[in-house]
């Protein structure tokens, strides 16, 4: 006899959600740096004003150490886990899923901020649809060669010169009255960029767009706009042949992982303790390592005055610091996993489940809110705040974006983005409110009507699994809850179950509710994991 317990097809790996709301907040750690001062700024902590602070040099350090190149790795590959738990889905339905995302992630960039990822998101989603199937076998050695190929990117400095801007930057010079006129530093140093022959054009380009960079932050919208549209077709489309092996490698890895079942937790917390350990680590050794010549070069402890050599230091760190990314984000998952395996830790955790489940409006919230507070058009915080205190906003919007996520998710099934983007790939309007779910009170007149679906599945030893979806006769909902019973000897049958519903009925598949049978015990997730709404379910419910 085996568990029961109700899985709406909703349901959605809590694991999952952990890691993507952790990965959105400690994203947010190394995007304010781009959206608080000019884009040399980003690794200088002394800026502003030339005075490096402890407080401000270990928040710099600590965000270097843990979460740069490391959220965005771990970003993709939940991406690419995405992939495979909705390869069941329908061909247009895929297609029109990344289209919108990139819709979306094009407005985000042209009209509020630079640095969106969605776009890449959107191309690499497409450009592995022929993968969404393919066994953790060949997907892991794929990823791991992308994502060394991006590296390979930034190291080739004909390919960085042809691609993309100056790898290495010369460290900005703070001379008395850089305080008052922040931006003093980078126009003499993109003119000095001018008068210099050596340089390549892309070069000669990418310091005349810094030189109007603290202009363009300063001014209005309109101003900001035109300049960002021209930095936009660098950063994305001119050099974005990094991005697209990066996040794509990263996918590939996050795709073969979810294959392997280490991202939904069935391969157990021995695995998880070694992906910690060995992650944090070798990645934190390589991180540090990779940090040695920039942190020489801030506390003024740089012995090398070559400028090839002071180049070949930095393109070496470079390597050091991208390729650790992927171990330091193995033992993010392993640490997160394993909390997420305590009643008592996940509790904690709760909270980050809700920010997941929106990351999407979360993401581009954070975006308006920094936006808002660091542009000219706004309050026009540019170029004022050191690491120390970007870090207090991003504590309060980690605050409000729990705060609201949470309030929000008890009332409506999405996020407001994410209602949006769902409506667009289906082509028609989603049901947002909770109060239009199955078996709660619908607000128009009338019982609700749904139908009754049966999954019926292959035996467990079969070669290949084959699901057939059944629908039974409608039935009034309005005194009980529906039905729809579900068997199938998986590890993880609420995912295969839920991709089955969506291609074949995707216009129900979210007003259908599940009863999973396991007779896999050791699949079974522990109990404050099966269902991010199972306190909604009566005992009575989990019958064998």
């Amino acid at each position: 006899m085996s568990e029961v317990a109700p899985t709406p097809p909703r349901n959605r790996l809590l694991s999952l959600d952990v890691l993507r709301g952790f990965a959105l907040l400690g994203i947010l750690v190394i995007n304010i740096r781009y959206f608080a001062g000019p884009l040399g700024w980003t690794n200088q902590p002394a800026m502003p004003g030339g005075e490096l602070r402890d407080l401000d040099f270990w928040t710099w350090f600590g965000g270097t150490l843990f979460f740069e190149e490391k959220m965005i790795a771990l970003f993709s590959m939940l991406f690419g886990a995405g992939l495979v738990l909705t390869a069941g889905r329908k061909m247009a339905l895929h297609l029109s899923r990344h289209f919108w995302l990139f819709v979306i992630g094009a407005t985000h960039a042209f009209l509020l901020w630079h640095g969106d990822v969605l776009m890449i998101y959107a191309a690499c989603g497409l450009l592995l649809t022929p993968l969404r199937r393919a066994s953790a076998a060949l997907l892991l050695p794929l990823g791991i060669t992308c994502v060394l190929g991006s590296i390979g990117t930034r190291a080739w400095q004909p390919l960085v010169d042809t691609l993309g801007p100056p790898l290495v930057e010369a460290p900005i010079a703070v001379e008395e009255g850089a305080a008052e006129d922040p931006g003093a530093g980078l126009e003499d140093g993109a003119a000095d960029a001018e008068q210099t022959p050596e340089l390549s054009d892309s070069q000669l380009a990418w310091g005349d767009l810094m030189r109007r960079e603290m202009e363009a932050h300063q001014g209005g919208y309109v101003q900001h706009f035109r300049w960002r549209a021209k930095l936009n077709l660098w950063w994305h489309f001119y050099g974005g042949l990094f991005n697209l092996l990066r996040c794509g490698g990263f996918m590939l890895i996050g795709m073969a992982l979810m294959r392997a079942g280490v991202l939904s937790g069935r391969r157990g917390p021995k695995l998880e303790w070694s992906m910690m350990w060995a992650g944090m680590l070798l990645g934190g050794a390589l991180t540090l390592a990779g940090m040695q010549p920039h942190l020489a070069r801030i506390l003024g402890q740089d012995s090398l005055t070559d400028p090839s050599a002071l180049q070949r230091a930095g393109v070496f760190g470079l390597i050091l610091m991208h390729s650790a990314a992927g171990f330091v984000t193995l033992g993010w998952v392993g640490l997160l996993l394993l909390l997420c395996r305590l009643p008592a830790a996940f509790v904690l955790l709760r909270p980050v489940v809700a920010v997941g489940r929106a990351a999407l409006s979360n993401y581009l919230a954070a975006t308006l809110v920094c936006v808002i507070v660091f542009e000219g058009w706004g309050m026009g915080h540019f170029a004022e705040w050191g690491p120390a205190r970007q870090l207090r906003l991003v504590l309060w919007i980690w605050a409000g974006q729990v705060l609201v996520s949470t309030l929000w998710l008890m009332m409506f099934r999405f996020g407001p983005v994410e209602w949006l983007w769902r409506s667009l790939t289906f082509l028609c309007r989603q049901p947002m409110f909770r109060a239009n779910e199955p078996g709660v009170a619908a607000a128009s007149p009338g019982p609700p009507v749904s139908a009754t679906y049966v999954v019926e599945a292959t035996p467990k030893k079969a070669k290949r699994r084959f699901f057939k979806l059944r629908k039974a006769e409608p039935r009034s909902m309005a005194s009980t809850k529906p039905i729809t019973v579900a068997t199938a000897s998986s590890a993880h049958p609420a995912q295969m179950l839920e991709h089955v519903l969506e291609e074949a009925a995707p216009e129900v598949a979210e007003d259908v509710e599940l009863l999973i049978g396991s007779t896999d015990e050791g699949a079974h997730h522990p109990p404050h994991l099966r269902t991010d709404e199972s306190e909604d379910h009566h005992p009575e419910d989990h019958q064998a």
